[in-house]
């Protein structure tokens, strides 16, 4: 082998050993190199909890009505007494005020006042119909509104329906058509509404 050959394969061997050498020494210090703070990314914030929908009665309702003696159509021979005839209408009859606090459970609570007298009501939802009913605060005379019902139906955003009642010994009758609207607000939980004294 001559000597130039023997040269130049030294100088190839030592070329290849430097670029090995120095690919080693790049990948080594590649490695030792300080990386890039990692990017601080935030968890996205979670979605606010959709608020739950309350259920179409939960809340404060409220209506006036007007009581008016109701007239029985039956005859003595039916069963019908002279007092209910004899009735002239004026006693327990004009403006009134009815309050209805709903839960969300469909709970009725409430109170009527007016000509009826200060009048409690409690009852139930039924499907669009709230169901309820009255009775005296106070325990009352025979002679006074002694218990009554109230039954409303869903129109719309009010309630329609019917309010009964009579004195404890039956003798006076009365009926109000009424319509209650709901009271605008946050108080959708119910509140009670406080009884009069």
């Amino acid at each position: 082998m001559t000597p130039l050959l023997s040269r130049n394969r030294r100088i190839v061997v030592w070329l290849v050993m430097a670029c090995l050498t120095t690919g080693a020494l790049a990948l080594a210090c590649e490695k030792d190199k300080p990386q890039p703070a990692a990017q601080s990314t935030k968890p996205p914030l979670p979605k606010a909890p959709k608020k739950k929908e309350l259920p179409w009665y939960q809340g404060e309702w409220s209506g006036p009505f007007t009581a008016k003696p109701f007239r029985v159509e039956m005859s003595a021979k039916e069963g019908a007494i002279k007092e209910w005839e004899e009735d002239d209408g004026t006693a327990f009859a004009g403006e009134g005020q009815l309050q209805l606090s709903v839960d969300a459970n469909g709970n009725v609570s409430g109170k009527a006042s007016g000509p009826l007298g200060y009048l409690l009501a409690s009852g139930e939802v039924d499907g669009e119909t709230l169901r309820v009913g009255l009775r005296s605060e106070r325990p009352a005379s025979a002679d006074q509104i002694g218990t009554g019902t109230l039954i409303v139906d869903r129109k719309g955003d009010q309630l329609e329906g019917t309010l009964r009642a009579s004195t404890g010994d039956s003798r006076k009758l009365r009926i109000a058509s009424l319509t209650l609207s709901k009271e605008a607000g946050p108080r959708g939980e119910g509140v009670t509404p406080s009884v009069v004294e």
